[in-house]
Order: C-alpha cells, then structure tokens, then sequence
C-alpha cells in the first residue's frame, strides 16, 4: 500500500537513472521479505481453515484465497517487471526513456489489483 499510494508517485517524477536505483534498491529490500511474508500468510491461513470450525473457517478461507490472488497477480506482473528493472545498469539505464515508461505504466495498476484482496483478506 505504500508502494502505490506514496512510492508510485514519487517515483514517477524520477530522471531514468535515479528511477532505475531506487527502484533497484527498494527490490532490494522488499523482495527478501515478499515471498514469505505473502506464502507464509498463505500456509496460515490454510492451516488455520484446517484447524478451526464453523463460520470462522469460512472466513480463513476467503481470506486465504485473498492471498492466493495476490501471490497469483504479483507473480504473473510486478515481479517479471521488477527482475527486468533489476538487471538494468544504473550509470547506463535503457537509452529508450519510454520502455521505462512502458513497464513502469503497468506495474502501479498491478500494485492496486494486489491492493485489493490483501486488505480484504
């Protein structure tokens, strides 16, 4: 939610390289961190959902299925997005400020989709 609401439009004001380096380095520090916190929610969910009866289980599993949405969405968008921008150099970036454009575009409406079932999970 920071991402989109605060980093997003910060980010949109950013010459190429400084984009490129600070988007390298908040993958650096989020992507670590991602994958286990998303999975781990996850697999608690599910072992919750197994453990507990009646109305909370349901719960659990819409919750759980939340989550699973925004593993699946992540993974199909923002991470291919985010392992491209990470191979880029940060003294050279792409000459083409506009594929920067092209794969940064898509990766903030991404970011809301994901938005989404996290807050109701």
């Amino acid at each position: 939610m920071v991402n989109c609401i605060g980093l997003g439009r910060t980010m949109s004001r950013l010459s190429a390289s400084t984009y490129v380096e600070f988007h390298q380095a908040t993958n650096h520090t989020f992507d670590p961190y991602m994958p286990i916190g998303v999975v781990g929610a996850l697999l608690g969910g599910i072992v919750l959902a197994i453990l507990s009866p009646g109305l909370s289980n349901e719960l659990v599993i819409a919750g759980s299925a939340c989550y699973a949405a925004v593993l699946a969405i992540s993974l199909l968008t923002n991470v291919r997005i985010n392992k491209q921008i990470a191979g880029w150099s940060v003294q050279s970036p792409p000459d083409d400020w506009k594929l920067i454009r092209r794969l940064r575009d898509p990766w903030r409406p991404n970011h809301l989709r994901e938005m989404s079932p996290s807050a109701a999970s």
